[in-house]
């Protein structure tokens, strides 16, 4: 049975009073090709976070989850490394040591092994941590959050576009195995930072979804998964039809360009006050299937509109709500919120 290990948060004597700001949230491609090219690359480590979601009509779930390694491997940006997720999760591997993505999208992740992985890859307390995917940015948000979580000392962005952007505009691209020697723990101190960790817990769990946010009705719930049909109760690909109750339908493409940049900060704004969220509200939570596309409206809440009320990640999402019969669901047209988003998207 896969137990959840949620380690957020500080101990009350060590919480910082205030949101964390970052100096970069976002980079560009040319702003990280001169950044490699300037001999200022040793304290810089890109990381591809990629991992491939395939379709699958054989199961309950709607995908099958893969390493995005061979992606990496076949192109990349130069000096990139892949960062693994699932060797930070605690899905993680089987006993034996095999693989064991299976049908599980999410991935609850283990702090000591989290920084193990980062060791293994250079990082260290110094380093800008530069975040990419071969897709959409939700693999590089969701490694954000994870570092924003764990109160990672060093710089860290996402690249906006990710790897089409930087071929867009000319750069080159590697593929090929990495240098053994390119991989291995600097010897450096890696370590969270409690003063940067956040004022406020950034993972929440179903219980408290269900106090706060069924029964006290407190803050704003969203559902980012794009597709209207399962908002709406009229595809189970869960398992079970439906979303969480109070739920508002805030696709994570609403903030996205058609080349997977992302919008700038006045559509970001409009996007979000299209579902109702013209100003922050008491706390916000956001879900999706299995803990990463959410993380998207999270990112931009934090880094661009720099929201200081409490930002919360369900991360067992659908894939746990749906698997415990006991919890309610909502079937139904939302309350006029889906179509003003869509037509942001």
């Amino acid at each position: 049975k896969l137990q959840f290990l949620y380690l957020i948060g500080n101990p009350p004597n060590t919480r910082p009073e205030r949101m964390r700001t970052f100096a970069r949230p976002i980079v560009n491609a040319a702003w990280l090709r001169e950044r490699l090219a300037d001999g200022a690359a040793r304290n810089v480590r890109v990381l591809d976070c990629t991992v491939m979601l395939d379709r699958s009509d054989a199961n309950v779930l709607p995908y099958t989850v893969r390493s995005g390694r061979d992606g990496f491997l076949s192109k990349r940006i130069p000096g990139a490394h892949y960062l693994d997720l699932q060797a930070t999760s605690l899905k993680g591997t089987d006993a034996t040591g095999t693989d064991s993505y299976g049908n599980q999208i999410n991935f609850q992740f283990d702090q000591e092994a989290f920084f193990k992985v980062l060791r293994g890859l250079g990082v260290h307390n110094e380093t800008h941590v530069v975040l990419y995917t071969h897709t959409a940015p939700m693999w590089a948000t969701r490694v954000f959050w994870m570092l924003y979580s764990a109160g990672y000392a060093g710089d860290m962005s996402v690249l906006d576009g990710g790897l089409g952007a930087w071929e867009a505009a000319g750069f080159p691209t590697d593929s090929g195995e990495v240098d053994e020697a390119e991989e291995t723990d600097c010897g450096e101190v890696l370590s969270p930072n409690p003063e940067l960790k956040p004022p406020h817990a950034v993972f929440t769990t179903k219980a408290d979804v269900m106090q706060q946010h069924v029964v006290d009705q407190c803050g704003a719930l969203v559902n980012a998964l794009p597709s209207v049909p399962m908002f709406e109760g009229r595809d189970a690909q869960y398992g079970r039809a439906g979303r969480i109750p109070e739920s508002i339908h805030l696709p994570f493409t609403a903030f996205l360009n058609p080349d997977k940049t992302f919008k700038a900060k006045a559509d970001v704004a409009a996007a979000f006050a299209a579902a109702g969220l013209s100003a922050q509200p008491e706390a916000f939570t956001a879900y999706c299937g299995g803990g990463i596309s959410a993380t998207v409206p999270l990112f931009l809440a934090l880094t661009v509109l720099q929201w200081e009320c409490p930002l919360q990640l369900f991360d067992g999402s659908l894939q746990e709500w749906c698997g415990d019969a006991s919890l309610p669901l909502e079937c139904g047209a939302p309350r006029g919120v889906t179509q003003c988003v869509q037509s942001l998207g």
